[in-house]
């Protein structure tokens, strides 16, 4: 048990980040502790009447709603951005600087020190929602209609799967690019791509005659909740058992990453050469989606037939798909032979 949790790594990234990982409390704990702290201040200003109980009554409606109405977009999504820059700083902060060559120099071992990065980042997340969790609580208990203890039970549980699921793509990420705005951008692009996928389905389907059915939109709704940041309400919905196998899933994709890396690449853009195939892909068909759009809004102005627009969305989609790809691989094979000339023999 020593060996695999290493002492003294735990005291670096504690003695590093501890700083760090009260500031994301404290933005985790924005929204809960803050909504007490404004009605606090509107009674202080208000001094009893009708107007303090109309406070009270809004702020015990907003509380309830809180804990029974889970959404990522509202309130939540200041946890998904501390999430993110937690997971690019543990990630990627170390190999920007250089230091993490100095570290690994010594009897450390690659998986500790990913293993170490991760575990600590997991921590945070569960130790802040499990004390505000007990907030809640303390809260409710004070609530005029309160909750079940079982939705405060929930609304922690919830949280912390929807932000340990956004911190392990975004670990993930960090180990595939390095620098912290890098990371960031990769993250969303990761995040984004299953609500990218859903519109592009809807597109391109919508006024097919075999594809325009409600199955199609289910299954379009579902592919969009893959990612973590849209979530459903509830935890009997089947995505939170994927939104679950997420946490452990991107620890796994980012040791398997970052064990092949070489020592000399832990500082690259893309630390492995294999990953700017999926760079490139990625770039591609987001333009060539674009491309197909512009091409199906150009038949809707001529009003023409539904099988004409669809017909024309997907040509342009797969020609603009192709050409941009072959338009990036040239740019990728230029700048690669450029940095091989100008490399030191």
């Amino acid at each position: 048990m020593a060996s695999y949790f290493p002492k003294a790594l735990w005291y670096k990234e504690w003695r590093h980040h501890r700083g760090k990982a009260l500031l994301a409390f404290c933005a985790f704990a924005l929204v809960p502790v803050g909504r007490v702290l404004v009605l606090w201040t509107g009674l202080l200003t208000t001094n009893g009447g009708t107007a303090a109980m109309v406070n009270r009554g809004l702020f015990w409606k907003s509380f309830t709603t809180s804990l029974t109405s889970f959404q990522v977009g509202r309130g939540e999504s200041v946890s998904a951005v501390v999430v993110v820059l937690m997971a690019a700083i543990l990630a990627s902060n170390e190999r920007t600087q250089g230091t993490l060559l100095t570290a690994l120099s010594m009897p450390v071992r690659r998986d500790d020190w990913l293993r170490t990065k991760f575990l600590f980042g997991i921590g945070v997340i569960l130790a802040s929602y499990t004390i505000l969790a007990l907030w809640q609580t303390g809260v409710n208990f004070f609530n005029p209609h309160p909750v079940a203890l079982a939705a405060v039970c929930n609304w922690w549980v919830m949280m912390f799967i929807v932000n340990g699921a956004i911190f392990s793509v975004a670990f993930f990420a960090g180990v595939c690019v390095t620098g912290i705005f890098w990371t960031v951008i990769a993250t969303v692009g990761v995040l984004g791509f299953p609500v990218w996928l859903n519109l592009l389905i809807v597109t391109g389907t919508t006024g097919a005659p075999y594809f325009s059915s409600p199955w199609v939109s289910l299954a379009a709704s579902y592919v969009e909740r893959l990612s973590p940041v849209l979530a459903g309400t509830s935890l009997r919905d089947p995505t939170w058992v994927w939104y679950l196998a997420l946490i452990p899933l991107g620890y796994l994709a980012a040791k398997g990453v970052f064990m092949r890396i070489k020592t000399e690449d832990l500082d690259r853009f893309l630390t492995l050469s294999s990953l700017k195939y999926w760079l490139q892909g990625g770039i591609s068909v987001v333009v060539g989606s674009y491309f197909a759009e512009m091409a199906r809004g150009q038949q809707e102005y001529v009003n023409a037939p539904p099988a004409a627009e669809l017909g024309w969305f997907w040509g342009a989609f797969v020609i603009g798909s192709v050409l941009v790809w072959l338009v990036v691989y040239a740019i990728w094979q230029t700048i690669g032979r450029r940095q091989s000339r100008t490399a030191p023999s």
